[in-house]
């Protein structure tokens, strides 16, 4: 454990501490815990150990455990950083005064945020700012505060979120997820006028990704709401967000031509303007079987697929209605039977009854019996289906559900209705046998009958499938994102192979001080001590000596680690670049143009990044 013992002048408010000469190394570079302490505040420092975590990520901690006042701050160094402090316990400290005056003058932090200042002013030459955040941890009342301090001015505290002309470099992040579906959002930048984030699915698991539904509009719409919050906590002068969706909820389309988005709106409070989004809008040529009657004595098949399994429905009760109403019309019957049987089960799914109702005798013309056995019961998956998102609807609609399962029974009495009105005092209608004998087709396969009648009706009309609203801008993120991925997945690996060089150097180096002569160091090692490559080594016959090739080593550790680090602050910068200049142009050609752009930028910055690795190891 490496232990910093800074000194720190405490106040109440006046975060300031006497400059220190700051010489440990970075925490972030180190495989411990950083832990010290001064007077009842103890510190503690760890780098963030997470496969995907960002390239310098840690956590600093300040608690003052009499108090229970803790301050935290996590993320990367910046010139602008946000800290949290919580008062774990609002009974072990006096915030009367504080509940009066809401100045920071009043809240009793000055002891753990003057040593965590101190701290990251070690760990970060850069910084500036601190945004502080603080509230109580579990209170009825409301607690909670915004500070600013800054460098310039002694770190002095001064309440509410204070411009600085460092605030352009602040970067935070949003990620938040809908607590009834898997709709979410992650944003990492800095503040803009008018931003643009991206909502979608965020999954916890592989379980949710594979059966988890995708949003709904409603979804989106509670996501953005809550992320618009969040984001003018951090950006209080913003006025304006667009949400882009990903994809976009099956039931939706675009209103015109174009990218669309949810548009949220502060005036007092946010308000979230969908209009950008409009509903599909099916026409429905086919409502009930009255429609069917129309559609098949015209012969227009090529609306009939979009209602394959209500035609199935209507076909079984046209050929009982038929039976029961035209039996004398019918010139070589055969017999099919029928019998509802209700069987009632106990709550462990075991059969505790049956009640079989009446036998029904349904006669069918024997050239057309095969179209019955064919359509016979194939339709109920679908009326269970129906019926069922019909219930859900209407429970989230607040209706009752005895008179939504009501309304749906009525749906399906209501066409057998309609058949035996059709084809009552009918039987040898043109029109009606026309529709028979289409229906008839339609089963087999068959050339429809046309000419006789006709229909105004058109096919139902369709939507190519849901993807972005914004399509260029969704992909933009999406590239930032892999890019960022592969540097963290990258540097990761470096770090991996680092120290494991290291651990066989110590080894190597441990060796060739217990062996006569200097004869342990193995030539790979040699080499990486020297930066010389393993295939050419060193000249014949010249010593070499442990200590320095483990202190050549660490040196070129560390030119590792900061090329690393170089290279992801360029990365950043001309993702946000990239970031900027995207969402300013509104033209899909020239957002296209924009992403190959950097992509080529991000293919060169990875080649040079790699050249110089290579080149630290050659000789």
């Amino acid at each position: 454990m490496t232990t910093l013992l800074p000194r720190v002048t405490l106040a109440l408010c006046v975060l300031a501490a006497p400059a220190i000469a700051h010489s440990q190394p970075k925490v972030w570079e180190l495989n411990e815990t950083v832990r010290s302490q001064v007077g009842n505040v103890h510190l503690s420092m760890e780098k963030n150990f997470a496969r995907d975590a960002p390239i310098g990520d840690f956590w600093a901690n300040a608690v003052n455990q009499q108090t229970g006042i803790n301050a935290i701050f996590r993320g990367v160094c910046a010139e602008v950083i946000e800290v949290n402090v919580t008062a774990t316990d609002g009974r072990k400290v006096d915030l009367s005064n504080f509940l009066v005056s809401r100045s920071g003058s009043d809240l009793p932090i000055g002891d753990v945020m003057a040593v965590l200042q101190d701290a990251l002013s070690g760990q970060c030459e850069q910084l500036q700012v601190m945004r502080i955040n603080f509230d109580v941890g579990f209170s009825r009342e409301d607690y909670s505060y915004q500070g600013t301090a800054v460098r310039s001015e002694g770190w002095r505290l001064q309440d509410g979120l204070v411009a600085t002309e460092h605030d352009s470099e602040f970067v935070f992040e949003i990620n938040q997820r809908d607590m009834f579906s898997v709709a979410g959002v992650y944003y990492k930048g800095g503040c803009e006028e008018k931003p643009r984030l991206l909502l979608e699915p965020r999954y916890a698991n592989n379980t949710e990704r594979t059966l988890a539904e995708l949003p709904d509009m409603p979804a989106f719409h509670m996501t953005a709401q809550s992320a618009a919050v969040a984001y003018r906590e951090q950006c209080p002068t913003t006025q304006q967000i667009e949400f882009a969706l990903n994809p976009i909820p099956e039931d939706y389309v675009c209103a015109a031509e174009g990218d669309c988005f949810l548009t949220a709106r502060f005036d007092n409070d946010w308000v979230i303007d969908g209009s950008q989004f409009e509903l599909k809008r099916y026409n429905n040529p086919i409502q009930d079987a009255d429609d069917v009657v129309e559609v098949l004595a015209a012969g227009r098949f090529d609306i009939l697929p979009n209602y394959d399994s209500y035609l199935r429905y209507y076909t079984e009760a046209w050929f009982g209605a038929y039976s029961d109403h035209c039996r004398a019309f019918i010139a070589d019957p055969v017999l099919r039977q029928t019998q509802i049987v209700e069987r009632k089960y106990d709550e462990h799914g075991s059969l505790i009854d049956e009640d079989f109702g009446p036998v029904r005798d349904i006669w069918i013309e024997r050239e057309l019996a095969s179209v019955f056995d064919q359509v016979f019961q194939s339709w109920k998956p679908w009326a269970v289906g129906r019926m069922i998102r019909q219930v859900a609807e209407g429970n989230q609609g607040g209706r009752d559900p005895f008179d939504t399962v009501s309304r749906s029974f009525g749906f399906f009495t209501g066409t057998i209705t309609q058949v035996e009105n059709t084809v009552r005092d009918h039987c040898d209608d043109p029109r009606i046998l026309t529709a028979r004998d289409n229906m008839v087709r339609y089963f087999r396969s068959e050339p429809a009958i046309t000419g006789r009648y006709t229909t105004d009706k058109e096919p139902q009309n369709s939507f190519p499938a849901s993807g972005p609203s914004a399509p260029v801008f969704t992909q933009a993120v999406q590239a930032a994102r892999r890019a960022e991925q592969a540097e963290v997945q990258a540097f990761r690996q470096q770090e991996q192979a680092a120290a494991h060089a290291e651990r066989q150097a110590r080894i190597q180096a441990d060796i060739a001080a217990r062996t006569p002569g200097n004869q342990g160091v193995s030539p790979s090692n040699q080499a990486i001590a020297s930066g010389q490559s393993a295939a050419t080594p060193a000249a014949q016959g010249t010593p070499v000596d442990p200590q320095q090739a483990y202190q050549d080593l660490q040196a070129n550790l560390a030119k590792l680690q900061e090329m690393a680090q170089a290279h992801a602050a360029r990365l950043g910068a001309v993702s946000k670049d990239y970031q900027a200049r995207i969402t300013a142009t509104s033209d899909p050609a020239e957002r296209l143009a924009l992403q190959q752009e950097f992509e080529q930028v991000q293919a060169q910055m990875r080649q040079e990044y790699q050249q110089q690795v290579q080149a630290l190891a050659s000789p």
